[in-house]
């Protein structure tokens, strides 16, 4: 026999038990979103540890103080050292020469006033150890503006390929 409170109590689990049906379904969906999520972020870590270790030409982002806040292993190479965190251009000054330092300062400070690009080459001599023979290189050197979704200059990214 049916009688009214067992209606009211059956009434009064529907809506729950549909509830209930509906947050295990949420909560699939957010489990796979997730998993996707996760999956995409560890390809971009790969994707990124790739272009670090493996990039044949010096790669650089700099943040508006121009600190260094990634570069690719041949920056590091280059320099000697992990140049995370340091700041590019003394680096720059110790490991080349002033003149080259001065141009590369000024091209990175016309980038962070007018948030234009700028690139320019240059001739170099170098001679890796005293036994060596000091041999000329060119490089083209390229400083974009990094900026984040509102447009807001955040930084500089830097690119350097030895056009010899």
């Amino acid at each position: 026999m049916v009688t009214i409170e067992s209606q009211q109590e059956k009434h009064g689990i529907l809506p729950i038990l549909l509830e209930q049906a509906i947050l295990r379904c949420e909560n699939e969906k957010l489990k796979r979103k997730y998993k996707y999520l996760t999956q995409l972020r560890e390809e971009q870590i790969l994707y990124n540890r790739m272009l670090r270790d493996y990039s044949p030409d010096d790669i650089m982002i700099l943040d508006n103080n121009l600190k260094v806040l990634f570069c690719t292993a041949t920056v590091n190479r280059c320099f000697g050292c992990d140049m995370t965190g340091k700041h590019l251009v003394p680096a720059v000054a110790r490991e080349f020469n002033e003149d080259f330092a001065r141009k590369t300062e000024e091209s990175l400070n016309l980038v962070l006033t007018t948030g234009e690009g700028v690139s320019f080459y240059e001739r170099m001599n170098s001679q890796a150890s005293e036994s060596e023979e000091e041999r000329e290189f060119i490089l083209s050197m390229k400083f974009s503006p990094a900026t984040d979704n509102n447009g807001k200059l955040t930084g500089i990214v830097v690119l350097v390929h030895d056009n010899t």
